[in-house]
């Protein structure tokens, strides 16, 4: 640079700085690494943590749900037996919530014993056990004088910490997803009269669901009483309800039965982020009432065990959530388990980022270990146990093809001589990837289950290229493998439209911004209609670091193809098929504004899914 002026240095070097640091910010992205330097070093040590103190497994073989029967629809809920009342009495907190407003009737004294109050639990559960509702199983016989409890582990206790929200990222207890709404209400008490927060939907019946665990079951039971009886809304915008609150609190057994018993609208529903109530199971103080918990809410949805096998927007079933919590030492782990069903095969599901669930576990043992040297322990003991599980378990057979919905839409198909990899059966139907996806489906594969590179099968099917006797798949060949993996009359598989692909995109975002008008309206007709507002209202953030609408993408996609065709390069054959191109970016713009989309939406139109 000799003889250059300063600016003329500083135009020299500047376009070399800018493709330096864009090329180190697609490295971190490509890596999952942040962006921001402060976040990037948090992960950076503990990543060292994690490969310098436990070694973790990456998930093994099968991807698919295991040859086994649909769990079947039951007539009746058998009678529950109830044991004996002798268990251990659970001591109660003395450690109080600071930042909330308190009285002496409010707060549970250190010496209140779990029989002491007015409204005893024995009187409160026995009428909820008595009616239709009741807290039992439907398919064993399990009641809770036949669960063991650890008594050491229910009478020691963890010290009370307050429930935490973070406003920014919509967040309860690092768990429970809510609208991100600026406003902190961690620190409102359910007795404080407050309006509902215009873009969360945070109300009174929501704050005594999430500070149940400092209050005492017979205040509890009063409150309930008299919320109920109030016109306060119990779903918050979000579509979380009270019970979403509740398991996220980490209470008792006997919270759940108060609520049961008075809350006629008991909902599990999936909020707009995929979390059924399970998703948020906190067992700290459940102990041995895990499994009993687990059973009796096993069947409240048809058919029973959807709640135990739903997937959220990232890919995590119940099970994953519950075993990244401490759990008691012993025999606790593989006996929870095998509550879910088809366990062997939720356990080698990965999430929509590719990790393993002894990932997962190493993962949380290790943001716990700071906190409690105890707790991170109780974790490291569960990946054992579940190792063990795994290698005991038949399902874990290596002979076990591993061949499912994913491999099929993303493999080619040849005409000829044809053994199905599924039914193993030669020429029981073509190689198409139709007649393979419907085989798939039949024989009980999993339908949307992420891949190792975290592609679930819907997201699969649009994404990935395929060719059909060496020529190119065709959008209508394309609009009816999708067909075949979500068909119209099953509202159980409407989860697969909300998980999102590796890279943060929605179902939705994919299919539009690849011009599949036609698989697009067939999606958003599925939804009900407030969820479609939210569908398509989504933003995902590409390349470049800016967050877009699915509104805005197709927009961007249809100027560039209009762009394509004004420079005039190509071929009329070329030509042809970018205004072809162009008119279904056309048609899918038209579908998504139909839906309500608008190119910057606000946080309430992509989150808000309840009125």
């Amino acid at each position: 640079m000799t003889g250059m002026s300063f600016p003329q240095m500083e135009s020299e070097m500047t376009p070399n700085l800018t493709w330096s640091y864009k090329t180190y910010s697609n490295r971190f992205r490509d890596w999952f690494f942040p962006l921001k330097p402060l976040e990037r070093e948090q992960t950076t040590i503990k990543l060292y943590s994690l490969v310098s103190e436990t070694t973790t497994q990456s998930a093994t073989s099968s991807q698919y749900r295991s040859i086994q029967p649909r769990p079947q629809l039951l007539s009746s809920l058998r009678p529950f037996s109830r044991g004996s009342s002798t268990d251990a009495t659970v001591s109660r907190r003395s450690t109080t919530d600071r930042d909330s407003i308190s009285t002496v009737d409010t707060m549970s004294s250190s010496n209140t014993g779990l029989w002491s109050s007015k409204v005893s639990i024995v009187s409160a559960a026995s009428d909820i056990f008595s009616d239709g509702a009741s807290i039992a199983t439907t398919n064993s016989s399990i009641s809770r004088s036949s669960v063991p409890v650890n008594s050491e582990v229910l009478g020691l206790r963890r010290p009370f910490k307050p429930p935490t929200h973070d406003p920014k990222r919509g967040l309860w207890n690092g768990h429970l997803r809510v609208i991100p709404c600026g406003e902190n209400h961690q620190s409102v008490d359910w007795q404080d009269s407050f309006d509902r927060c215009s873009i969360c939907g945070f109300t009174r019946w929501h704050a005594l669901m999430v500070h149940a665990r400092r209050i005492d079951i017979g205040t509890f039971d009063k409150a309930l009483n008299f919320l109920i009886l109030n016109p306060i809304k119990k779903i918050d915008y979000a579509g979380n309800d009270g019970l979403h609150f509740l398991m996220v609190a980490g209470v008792e057994l006997s919270y759940f039965a108060a609520l049961a018993q008075r809350d006629v609208n008991f909902r599990t529903n999936q909020n707009v982020f995929g979390q059924n109530p399970l998703h948020l199971l906190n067992p700290q103080d459940l102990g041995g009432d895990s499994i009993y918990l687990l059973e009796w809410i096993k069947p409240r949805k048809n058919p029973p065990g959807i709640l135990l096998t739903q997937r959220d927007m990232f890919g995590f079933t119940p099970l994953h959530t519950l075993l990244q919590h401490p759990l008691p030492l012993g025999t606790q782990y593989p006996k929870i388990v095998k509550i879910f069903p088809f366990f062997e095969h939720q356990l080698r599901c990965l999430d929509t980022i590719g990790r393993s669930i002894f990932q997962m576990m190493n993962i949380a043992s290790l943001n716990l270990r700071s906190e409690s040297e105890s707790d991170y322990q109780k974790i490291q003991e569960g990946i054992s146990d579940i190792k063990r599980l795994l290698a005991n378990s038949a399902g874990s057979d290596s002979n076990i093809s591993e061949y499912g919905t994913c491999d099929i839409v993303r493999g080619d198909t040849n005409f000829g001589f044809f053994e199905c990899r599924i039914c193993k059966q030669i020429n029981a139907h073509s190689n198409s990837h139709v007649d393979q996806m419907k085989c798939a489906c039949a024989h009980g594969r999993d339908r949307n289950a992420p891949d190792q590179t975290g592609l679930t099968p819907a997201h699969a099917i649009i994404t990935k290229e395929r060719k059909i006797d060496s020529r190119q798949e065709t959008r209508a060949e394309t609009a009816e493998l999708f067909y075949a993996l979500i068909p119209p009359n099953d509202s159980t598989l409407r989860e697969i439209l909300h998980v999102l692909d590796p890279e943060g995109n929605t179902l939705v975002h994919n299919i539009a911004i690849r011009g599949f008008d036609e698989i697009l309206k067939y999606v958003l007709e599925l939804e009900t209609p407030s969820r479609r507002v939210a569908m398509v209202n989504a933003c995902s953030t590409g390349a470049d670091g800016i967050e877009r609408s699915v509104l805005a993408c197709v927009i961007e996609k249809l100027r560039e193809v209009n762009d394509g065709i004004r420079v005039n390069r190509y071929n009329d054959k070329k030509k042809t098929l970018l205004i072809e191109e162009g008119f279904a970016f056309k048609r899918c713009m038209d579908i998504l504004k139909a839906a309500g989309a608008v190119q910057n939406p606000s946080v309430t139109k992509r989150w808000r899914i309840v009125s």
